[in-house]
């Protein structure tokens, strides 16, 4: 299934951001899992911070379907 729409690509990443939040505040996980964990959950809120400010704060948004072209 391809998502044509871009606008919400962003929901992924903050997911997986929330979840990364949530299972860090653990105490019961070794030192090398929690490095990749905290590696992991950077990238995500990264790509989720670069989706959510396209989608509310960038009027044209180069790789929609929709947009027109001079």
């Amino acid at each position: 299934m391809k998502i044509r729409k871009r606008r919400y690509l962003w929901a992924g990443p903050l997911l997986i951001t929330v979840t990364g939040i949530l299972y860090l505040t653990r105490t019961d996980i070794n030192e090398r899992l929690r490095t990749s964990w905290i590696v992991m959950t950077a990238l995500a809120t990264a790509l989720a911070g670069v989706g959510i400010w396209r989608h509310f704060f960038v009027n044209e948004d180069p790789l929609h379907e929709d947009s027109e072209r001079d």
